[in-house]
């Protein structure tokens, strides 16, 4: 319900002709739920769910606040950041957070961000105040590298295993000679 939440509302906010445009209500629906679930289970998830909610609230306001256009890419990462520990924190107390689901979280951060930051040189033409519109493209593509390597270094951390990192370090490769915001943004997804 926590990225169902995100999902519909960030439809919902989308005004581009090519969308279709949707309600606010399976917005307002899923964090209901998101909330009702935290307070049944683990009333710590609440913590979670208000955190979703402000980043979430930041995010769309990037093409308004400067601040928050130039680093919607950390936004983002803190929102699928936070949707991971919600998610953690069904079967666990915060209190109780091992390191490894601490360096997870980081790990699923900076790849998030990564991935999102791909996706606003994808967006440039619609998205004015975001890093890529506001730095450049090139930059852009650095940090997003950067943001990968640090990912992939965390989690090579918690299996010292070259194969988990491996797709990580293949796309890093790739993105060193192909320069395509919007198939980028769908490979690192992948």
């Amino acid at each position: 319900f926590s990225w169902c939440f995100i999902t519909f509302l960030l439809e919902a906010e989308h005004k581009h002709s090519f969308r279709k445009q949707i309600s606010y209500l399976p917005a307002i629906i899923s964090i209901f739920l998101t909330l009702v679930i935290g307070l049944l289970l683990n009333y710590e998830l609440t913590y979670f769910s208000l955190l979703l909610v402000i980043f979430t609230f930041a995010y769309i306001k990037k093409d308004s606040i400067k601040i928050f256009g130039n680093f919607s890419f950390i936004v983002r990462g803190l929102m699928e950041f936070t949707i991971f520990l919600y998610s953690v924190s069904i079967f666990t107390k915060i209190s109780n957070f091992s390191q490894e689901v601490i360096v997870f979280s980081l790990a699923v951060f900076f790849i998030f961000s990564a991935r999102s930051l791909m996706g606003d040189i994808r967006d440039t033409s619609f998205d004015k105040l975001t890093f890529s519109s506001t730095f450049g493209d090139r930059l852009a593509y650095i940090v997003s590298i950067l943001f990968l390597l640090i990912g992939a270094f965390l989690l090579f951390t918690l299996s010292n295993d070259l194969e988990i990192i491996f797709p990580i370090l293949l796309l890093i490769f790739v993105m060193l000679f192909y320069y395509n915001g919007y198939i980028l943004h769908r490979s690192i997804l992948i």
